[in-house]
């Protein structure tokens, strides 16, 4: 189970979603002003390891939860 969290709260372990496409897994913000991360991107290529800029083209996309358990 998840639920969606604020971008502020993001914490390492939290993934960004595009529903039915693609994930990433949030690991840290690189920036004070919280505008780029560090992010695994699973996806139909190989993991990709690297800072991606939020509210970049396609960001928008991206819902950002948290893991809460089984049920």
């Amino acid at each position: 189970m998840t639920r969606v969290v604020e971008r502020s709260a993001l914490v390492a372990g939290d993934a960004l979603v595009r529903a039915g496409e693609h994930v990433r897994l949030f690991e840290r913000w690189v920036d004070r002003e919280r505008s780029r991360y560090l992010a695994y991107d699973f996806g139909s290529t190989p993991v990709k390891h690297r800072v991606y800029v939020w509210g970049g083209p396609g960001e928008l996309d991206y819902t950002p939860v948290r893991y809460v358990g089984a049920g």
